[in-house]
């Protein structure tokens, strides 16, 4: 854990009479716009993030292989945000046998969207092996490569339904912290998509973040990006809510519905 550690060594002290907070999301449901928001605002005033998951990934430590490490919550100190997150890890996980810091007793936000929309935006990140718009990382790419090339060539309605199950224990995980916990705040894509400002100054007053409104206009400014046609090479290939009704197949929209609704309503979808 000690080159771990190591990653970390150049933060920002820790913010004054700050306890600690956290940012969480899935792939693929805004995680990207949500971290970059609060990280470029907090940068321009030195409040102190970490971003645990890009750190590692950078160094090609794939989420597997890092999500039951017990040092990292060595990490998670007061006086910081900490963002990032894509599901939940289990050293975060309550009453899991590695946690020692719940993370539901500090506040935090989670970024959720239709399952739907993430599976077919997760597809042109990741499923296409070859033709991928996903980052790679910094070093030892081809573990991540061959993580990618795993998945085989499938054609988009039989990836959605393929991987269906692996979005879904990721939200069912969150309900560990989400169910019954007043220090959490929801957050909808599908609310969010056509206005950041309002995004990113919910989730600044929500985690206790100094304000600065002027300087929060801009930044949400600088990340309201809305391509004019669909691209799918880029990272935000399209990002309209209801994407998924012009890729995929009606059954395959049918039973992915069928396969999440019930999860959903705790979000407050209705599929």
């Amino acid at each position: 854990m000690t080159e771990i550690k190591d990653l970390f060594s150049d933060l920002l002290p820790p913010f004054p009479s700050y306890s600690k907070s956290f940012a969480f999301s899935v792939h693929k449901a805004g995680s990207s716009l949500m971290v970059s928001l609060l990280r470029n605002y907090c940068q321009r005033i030195k409040f102190p993030v970490v971003n645990i998951p890009e750190a590692l990934f950078d160094q090609g430590i794939l989420e597997q292989n890092w999500h039951t490490l017990t040092g990292l919550s060595e990490l998670l100190v007061d006086g910081y945000l900490y963002l990032g997150f894509r599901s939940l890890p289990t050293f975060l996980t309550p009453n899991a046998e590695i946690s020692n810091i719940d993370p539901r007793q500090y506040r935090a936000c989670l970024l959720v969207r239709d399952p739907r929309d993430c599976l077919v935006s997760q597809y042109f990140s990741m499923g296409r092996q070859q033709a991928s718009s996903h980052a790679i990382p910094k070093m030892n790419p081809e573990a991540f490569l061959k993580a990618l090339r795993s998945q085989g060539n499938q054609d988009i309605d039989s990836y959605v339904v393929t991987y269906s199950q692996v979005l879904f224990n990721k939200l069912q995980a969150y309900l560990s912290i989400v169910d019954s916990n007043p220090n959490i705040r929801i957050f909808k894509y599908e609310d969010i998509y056509f206005d950041k400002y309002k995004f990113l100054l919910d989730m600044l007053e929500w985690l206790g973040i100094p304000i600065n409104n002027k300087l929060a206009r801009k930044v949400s400014e600088i990340h309201d990006i809305r391509p004019a046609a669909e691209d799918v090479s880029s990272h935000i290939r399209k990002g309209e809510p209801g994407d998924h009704r012009e890729k995929l197949l009606p059954q395959t929209v049918t039973t992915v519905s069928d396969h999440f609704r019930d999860l959903m309503e705790n979000y407050g979808y209705a599929l």
